[in-house]
């Protein structure tokens, strides 16, 4: 149960990692790797869970129970852990190989660019052949905004100066917020490309929910919502701050003097 435990603490990291809303397909490759190398690594040494129980227990007795330990029980512990995780790397590998063998998911890693080369010729030569496949194989949505395919491999390398001579010091993230804020018109056709690297969707996680948070505000009683209306609510209740952070008084001073029809009680107060 407790090698089992283990198995799942590291799939449940990799879970995590499809469930985010800014996740990128570099991101899922790097996640996936180390996923498989963490459960292959339990096949040599036992996991924090196993190990916890290994130290808990003592002589035959686990806490207040006592263990009935046979010969043979260590191996064959050992046998079916090794199934397990063999198995789950195999499967692993057969519902997620399309990003290691797509060539448009494999064109992602251009976006690590502390992995970019050191040397100046492979840098010169970097990306260029995943370039032509995000091309190639988004030339139909390209040409409908004015891409220029014969200016997108000068522009790459325009790009790798600018970045490897400034930013290569940067997270992934950062570098391209920097790049996007900054320097977006100067290479135009190249930034269609790591737009659409960069928005490129990996998971339903961000729509589903989206779903939930509009079952709860479109309930039967409120049924008729319009959609604008229930756009706004789902905008709030999806991308907004928390109850915790938010504060009321400009909406409520909003809501309270605007509108057709006066909202404030008529009475008046004593002096």
């Amino acid at each position: 149960m407790f090698s089992v435990l283990d198995i799942l603490d590291e799939l449940q990291k990799l879970s995590l990692t499809f469930q985010k809303d800014e996740v990128a397909v570099s991101d899922v490759k790097n996640a996936l790797v180390r996923t498989r190398l963490s459960l292959t690594a339990l096949l040599a040494r036992p996991g924090a869970n196993l190990r916890k129980f290994e130290q808990s227990v003592n002589g035959n007795v686990f806490e207040t129970v006592t263990l009935n330990k046979h010969v043979n029980d260590d191996a064959e512990l050992t046998n079916l852990k090794n199934r397990v995780v063999n198995a789950t790397n195999q499967y692993l590998g057969n519902r997620l190989d399309n990003f290691e063998q797509d060539p448009v998911l494999s064109a992602a890693h251009i976006l690590e660019v502390r992995h970019w080369p050191k040397d100046h010729e492979q840098l010169a030569v970097f990306g260029e052949e995943e370039i032509n496949v995000l091309c190639e194989h988004f030339k139909q949505l390209l040409e409908k905004n004015d891409f220029d395919q014969a200016e997108t491999l000068s522009e790459w390398l325009d790009l790798k100066v600018l970045v490897k001579n400034n930013y290569g010091n940067l997270r992934k993230q950062a570098v391209w917020q920097v790049m996007f804020t900054d320097f977006a018109e100067r290479s135009c056709n190249v930034w269609m490309l790591i737009e659409i690297l960069l928005v490129l969707p990996v998971c339903t996680a961000c729509c589903e929910r989206a779903f939930s948070c509009m079952s709860q505000i479109k309930t039967q009683y409120r049924s008729r919502l319009d959609t604008v209306t229930l756009d706004s609510l789902l905008r709030i209740g999806i991308d907004g701050v928390s109850s915790a952070d938010f504060d009321p008084q400009r909406s409520i001073a909003l809501r309270w003097n605007t509108g057709e029809r006066d909202r404030r009680p008529n009475f008046l107060r004593n002096s």
